[in-house]
């Protein structure tokens, strides 16, 4: 229960005829590691079934996959009850839910047996987006809400998304409209700069600051 099969369910294997004395490999399906579980899209049919409670399994995932999980079923369950699920906003946040980690989706066993097709088919993340450390967060200003970080990886801009995360911040995701280099307000910062720019909530010091990049 603490996430140790996690790297053997993703390898493929093999079978040893004996009789013709070789191995075959087991299709090209890694037939131990199933796509992730995902009802995002008919989970209203789960809440009128009777179900009155979700468990998000986030064995071994990054804090950003929590994060991300939790908000998506968690706007689901508050739109049904408004009356305001659409399958428009169903596929809406399945697009989230592929930013993040994952093998693939799958409705599991809730319709029908899985078939083949529902193997992960290939080792790691299907994840459209990934994240890349730029620097960390020096101070904070809470009377007016800006972040003043320092860049020690890579390049930021006007319009990229970052995350920040901490111990005690958890994980935010923010798009950057405007930022101030060095004390001059700029388009761009590389590693060394100093930026400042607005959150739409608290963070704290030390707190690590990622790139989120569009997987090509």
């Amino acid at each position: 229960n603490r996430g140790e099969c996690v790297q053997p369910c993703r390898r493929e294997y093999e079978v040893y005829d004996s009789a013709a004395k070789k191995s075959l490999l087991i299709g090209e399906d890694y037939v131990m590691s199933p796509q992730d579980l995902c009802t995002i899209e008919f989970i209203d049919k789960l809440i009128e079934a009777g179900i009155d409670s979700f468990k998000i399994e986030g064995r071994k995932r990054a804090p950003e996959y929590v994060a991300k999980s939790v908000s998506a079923y968690r706007q689901a369950i508050d739109l049904y009850f408004e009356g305001k699920l659409t399958a428009a906003k169903k596929k809406e946040l399945l697009t989230e839910l592929e930013k993040v980690y994952n093998r693939g989706f799958s409705s599991g066993f809730y319709f029908s047996v899985p078939s083949s097709e529902e193997y992960a088919g290939v080792e790691g993340s299907k994840a459209t987006t990934r994240k890349s450390y730029v620097g960390k967060v020096l101070n904070y200003f809470k009377e007016i809400g800006i972040a003043h970080i320092l860049i020690e990886s890579g390049q930021i801009k006007i319009e990229d998304e970052l995350l920040i995360m901490g111990e005690t911040t958890g994980v935010l995701e923010l798009k950057l409209e405007k930022i101030v280099v060095n004390d001059k307000e700029g388009q761009t910062a590389n590693r060394g700069d100093e930026v400042t720019f607005k959150t739409p909530s608290l963070v704290r010091r030390n707190d690590r600051v990622y790139l989120i990049e569009q997987v090509v």
